[in-house]
């Protein structure tokens, strides 16, 4: 029996992409996770510094990384400095790679589509046909 009544209810009766979208219905976590990939494309970095790469608080980026940790998006090496000291860093897989490559590329083809249908908009051979 689910007790989610009113506006909020837990995670398990609402879907993923549902919950939290913005209102043109593009995914805002979605956003932030291809921002935390593109952050340690280059190089392996830590939870901190995640975390002040993209202006959010560490128990956030922390839920994040777990996320893409499930998908293997990312992975976790553990690099020892003494014998009690280390220090977990995050570093892009390949799928991962791919993934923030086709949302790219995706982006790219709806800003181009876009441009066009705007320039088709104002360009002064339309407005000449039209009247």
């Amino acid at each position: 029996m689910s007790g989610g009544s009113g506006k909020y209810s837990s995670k398990d009766d609402c879907e993923h992409s549902y919950r939290y979208s913005d209102p043109e219905g593009n995914s805002i976590i979605y956003r932030y996770e291809l921002k935390l990939i593109d952050s340690i494309k280059v190089k392996s970095r830590t939870q901190e510094a995640i975390s002040r790469r993209l202006g959010l608080n560490v128990c956030i980026v922390h839920e994040l990384i777990d996320g893409l940790l499930l998908n293997g998006h990312i992975e976790q090496n553990r690099k020892r400095k003494l014998f009690f000291w280390h220090r977990d860093l995050f570093s892009a897989t390949l799928e991962g790679m791919a993934m923030l490559e086709r949302a790219k590329r995706n982006d790219g083809k709806n800003r181009n589509s876009l441009k066009r249908i705007l320039f088709m908009v104002h360009s002064p051979t339309a407005s000449r046909q039209r009247g």
